[in-house]
């Protein structure tokens, strides 16, 4: 995608979309000096299961002439292209992203440790998980339930705080960068934390994702495009106050070969007796 924004935010930008979308993203900027002045300077960010090197290395093989200069590794490249190829290269990078794209790897997977109960739902429990320290290769625990929907607001133009009931308990939650009103019943992932306001400390679940089908491929009757998605997740970026300098300018796609946008699969823990 290509937009008048400013070169310094490009990266975050592609991050940002990558995340929203679930497709490997590369944003470009127009160079406005130095001796690539007037050309398109990209950054790209991907996703497990696309070295996007490796994708725009297929690209170059294929059309030599669409690319001036690239670099970079699995999840993240840059490169730069003529402001006049930028439809061409749009298209050639889409198909090369769908060849090298695994189905598998096209639905967002988010595995979750299964429910908890809700009796651990106390400030005891989300203050000694918020003690640990969590990495990459040892992430904090996620939990999925059904839940009621109480009462939800918008806070922030952009968040959704929520009141859920599950079994007997009721619990305050946050939907961070997603203010779409949810339906009254839910099955949601979400991680237990700790909220202080005015110096009080209470329990509050942080939702990851919430839905309707639990996993799967299933696709909504309405599900939007990839182009509508784009746009929304783009309009939501422009919103935050850090992209506020950015200007305005023509916006492409350039997924012309990755029609359906990213569906989620939650994925069960594995019963005891299969470890």
């Amino acid at each position: 995608m290509y937009h008048e924004w400013h070169q310094g935010v490009v990266g975050i930008l592609a991050s940002r979309i990558k995340e929203r979308l679930h497709r490997p993203v590369i944003a470009f900027a127009r160079v406005t000096e130095g001796n690539e002045a007037g050309m398109l300077r990209g950054s790209g960010r991907s996703i497990p299961g696309l070295h996007l090197r490796d994708c725009l290395d297929r690209v170059v093989k294929h059309a030599p002439a669409l690319v001036r200069r690239f670099g970079g590794h699995a999840q993240a490249a840059g490169l730069t292209i003529q402001e006049s190829d930028f439809d061409a290269f749009a298209q050639a990078f889409a198909l090369a992203a769908d060849a090298l794209l695994p189905e598998e790897a096209r639905a967002r997977q988010l595995d979750t440790d299964g429910a908890l109960e809700t009796a651990y739902w106390t400030l005891e429990v989300a203050q000694m998980l918020e003690a640990e320290i969590w990495g990459q290769s040892f992430p904090p625990p996620v939990f999925c339930d059904t839940f009621r929907v109480e009462s939800q607001r918008v806070v922030g133009e952009k968040h959704l705080r929520l009141r859920l009931m599950c079994a007997d308990r009721r619990i305050d939650a946050m939907r961070f960068n997603a203010n779409d009103a949810l339906p009254p019943r839910i099955r949601a992932a979400y991680r237990l934390g700790v909220n202080e306001f005015n110096g009080i400390r209470t329990p509050q679940l942080t939702i990851e994702y919430a839905g309707t089908k639990y996993s799967g491929w299933q696709k909504q009757k309405n599900a939007r495009t990839v182009q509508g998605e784009l746009e929304r997740a783009i309009g939501e970026v422009l919103r935050d106050k850090q992209f506020e300098f950015m200007g305005s300018g023509r916006t492409d796609a350039g997924v012309h070969a990755l029609r359906q946008v990213a569906p989620l699969e939650i994925r069960k823990p594995l019963p005891a007796e299969t470890l």
